[in-house]
């Protein structure tokens, strides 16, 4: 990462191209980070329901939500799942015990988000899965 980066946070890049959001947190990001992101991301005028997402967590240092934090994300994707379409969401994940979190995730999802998400631990399987070309937040 470079040097003027934050210590946490999110960042997205949507390819309309590919048809896939490049999603990357590192450090602790809050969920409103992510909230933030995520209304960046459905704003974004290349961003077009049904796109993949590669989420890249490979780089976060901690991932402490809240029962209200996980809540307060969830409904953001109940309120704009019309926008969000029926993609592929892959999350890569940095660790056995967020690879685990995030399996136990989908019941979190609200039944209007039709995104079919799935954890990875291995990046190419994650692009490979999605469609994504191997990038980098650098």
């Amino acid at each position: 990462m470079s040097s003027s980066r934050a210590a946490s946070g999110v960042d997205v890049r949507v390819d309309q191209e590919q048809r896939v959001a490049y999603v990357y947190a590192w450090g602790a990001p809050s969920p409103a980070d992510y909230i933030e992101s995520t209304i960046s991301m459905l704003d974004n005028p290349a961003w077009q329901p049904g796109m993949n997402l590669l989420v890249d967590y490979r780089q976060l240092s901690n991932f402490g939500f809240s029962v209200s934090g996980i809540r307060d994300i969830s409904a953001l994707f109940n309120a704009r799942s019309a926008e969000m379409g029926d993609g592929r969401c892959a999350v890569v994940t940095p660790s056995l015990f967020l690879y685990g979190l995030f399996r136990m995730w989908k019941p979190w999802l609200p039944d209007s988000l039709k995104w079919d998400t799935r954890p990875f631990r291995d990046y190419a399987e994650a692009c490979d899965w999605v469609g994504a070309k191997p990038t980098s937040i650098d």
